[in-house]
């Protein structure tokens, strides 16, 4: 479908992009559109209404497409074909319409460029979106659907080449949802589609084969790519690569992708059991970070639908701020914008399932780890600010009756708040302040990105948390710790410790049983940060070095209490 040349196809609303949309139809489909509204739903564009026929239902998606930064559009438009008059006259329609003629309105119908079949409306031809005019379906085609996938190869190591192949199946693949290439007649032979790469952290790419020939029979062979890895990239952080597929110049769809968790993706479920040798470890409590560690290795189970949340301000919030900078928005912003939200979202995924399996410990060790990583906020195109995460985890677990806040606090007696052990973490300062300082280190694209997006991480973020626990609680929920566990442990293990007594085992039901990872971490951090004062002081110890030194002991308690309770737990499955 050819672009109308004096249309400008940005937008900086859905009201802009309503507006536009509708004219453009008017041109092709004048008296056929009875209703028409645009929207936004996260990264998709919906268009509902009416309008009085297929083929104008078409034509309002294809276009739709065409707009800058536009991907994903999803058609709920209804078909209600105008009332023919109560006569048998076929002059006009029941609102006084001619409606669209078989002869003379073909000839009006603005040209693909193509070549028109035989006995139809059908325009055919190397990069039009096949589509009838007529009213009627036409049953003489067929839409095409494939499953993308991506395979690599190589070290994804700083200043390493890692090799992508990009592949279209006729199969459905559980990983991501299929492409649809369009519509075309029911004996098509071959569709060739071309692939495009985005990924901020290669700092080369080569293309090796760009394209795709798609089958009616066969999967065809990849698009190759080879990418190397930019020198400042950190080993384990997210690896995003954005894939984009045309036909033509029609955009077909697209996918992310986190090349960092594809070999991770092998990881099954369940993890019953983390198990460290005690030398390996600092600072034991430190160790429920590692919960947002498996986070990662499992985030692509965690399916989160953002469908119902506004996304709107967040392309209007955008594009107004790079206005201010002189830089017109674009579908390499959209792209930018989308990749960093992916990248975002999975790290809250990991801090949901860290939340899930440690509970509070699991916050502790966050707030120290971010203190532990510097100064700065946090806020990037990988990571969502620290304090943000920070609060988010502490507001998940004061959900529920009885919860781990309300527990902790009855347990110890100290309120659980989200700076108990750290208070210097920097609090986001205003919009106008992030954007300025994250300017200087990522420029003005990437920080006005951040900076829109922060309302709308807030948004997604209880559903992601919700999701999490969904997935968790589906496959192994025995490794949920809950406030009943909490409460338990700190029960039975607090008091002890503060006589020396490492926690070990826990009394239930009758019976006892080794105490459980996530309870050692909670009681550690327990103990660290609202008992140390009643720890005794061993004998011998300079004045003024006593904290230090307590903390040196409790630490070697609690490594007591993981290597015996290990020990039992082995010894029950062997006996």
């Amino acid at each position: 479908m050819e672009k109308n040349e004096t249309m400008r196809y940005d937008w900086g609303s859905p009201q802009e992009l309503n507006s536009k949309l509708v004219d453009l139809l008017f041109e092709r489909h004048a008296g056929y559109i009875t209703r028409l509204v645009v929207s936004l739903e996260g990264d998709t564009v919906v268009l509902r209404g009416e309008v009085a026929s297929e083929s104008c239902r078409g034509d309002a998606k294809r276009l739709a497409l065409a707009f800058e930064g536009v991907f994903k559009v999803r058609n709920e438009l209804v078909v209600a074909a105008f009332l023919e008059s109560a006569t048998d006259s076929s002059e006009g329609d029941y609102f006084g319409q001619r409606t669209v003629g078989r002869s003379a309105d073909i000839g009006t119908y603005p040209s693909h460029g193509g070549t028109r079949s035989n006995g139809g409306g059908r325009i055919l031809g190397p990069v039009v979106e096949y589509g009838s005019l007529h009213d009627e379906p036409d049953n003489t085609t067929v839409e095409i659907e494939r499953w993308p996938v991506v395979h690599t190869s190589g070290g994804l190591a700083s200043g390493e080449w890692i090799e992508l192949a990009v592949d279209l199946k006729i199969d459905a693949t559980d990983a991501k949802r299929p492409i649809s290439v369009g519509c075309f007649p029911a004996d098509w032979s071959s569709i060739e589609l071309s692939v495009q790469l985005f990924a901020s952290w290669a700092s080369e790419m080569e293309i090796v084969h760009p394209t795709i020939v798609i089958t009616a029979s066969d999967d065809p062979n990849p698009a190759r790519f080879r990418l190397r890895v930019a020198e400042e990239y950190l080993a384990g952080t997210p690896a995003i690569v954005q894939i984009s597929f045309f036909h033509g110049t029609r955009v077909c769809g697209h996918e992310t992708w986190d090349l960092a968790t594809i070999a991770a993706a092998a990881v099954t479920w369940p993890f019953l059991r983390v198990t460290v040798p005690s030398q390996a470890m600092g600072m034991l409590p430190h160790f429920a970070i590692v919960g947002h560690e498996l986070g990662h290795a499992i985030q692509s189970d965690i399916k989160v639908d953002l469908s119902n949340v506004n996304s709107s301000t967040v392309i209007t919030g955008l594009s107004a701020r790079l206005k201010t900078e002189g830089i017109a928005f674009s579908r390499a912003h959209q792209m930018e914008t989308q990749q960093i939200l992916a990248s975002w979202i999975n790290e809250l995924k990991s801090d949901a399932i860290g939340c899930l399996l440690a509970g509070p410990a699991f916050l502790f060790a966050l707030g120290a780890f971010f203190e532990l990583s510097g100064g700065g906020y946090g806020i990037g195109p990988s990571h969502p600010p620290s304090e943000m995460r920070r609060r988010l985890v502490l507001e998940r677990l004061a959900l529920g009756a009885p919860n781990h806040v309300e527990v902790f606090k009855e347990q110890t007696g100290t309120e659980l708040s989200a700076d108990l052990n750290s208070p210097h973490l920097k609090a986001l300062p205003a919009d106008d302040s992030l954007y300025a300082e994250l300017k200087l280190r990522h420029g003005p694209q990437t920080a006005a990105i951040c900076v829109a997006l922060l309302p709308y991480a807030e948004a997604v973020a209880p559903l992601v948390f919700a999701e999490a626990e969904k997935v968790v609680r589906a496959f192994q929920p025995d490794m949920v710790y809950d406030a009943v566990r909490l409460r338990e442990d700190l029960a039975e293990h607090l008091e002890p410790l503060r006589h020396l007594v490492p926690p070990i085992e826990i009394r239930k039901a009758g019976s006892v049983q080794a105490t459980s990872l996530a309870g050692i971490l909670n009681v550690g951090w327990a103990g660290l940060l609202t008992q140390l004062d009643r720890i005794p002081t061993p004998a011998g110890v300079t004045p003024g070095s006593e904290l230090p030194v307590k903390m040196e002991k409790l630490h070697e308690l609690l490594l007591k209490a993981l290597e015996l309770s290990e020990a039992r737990l082995v010894w029950e499955e062997q006996v």
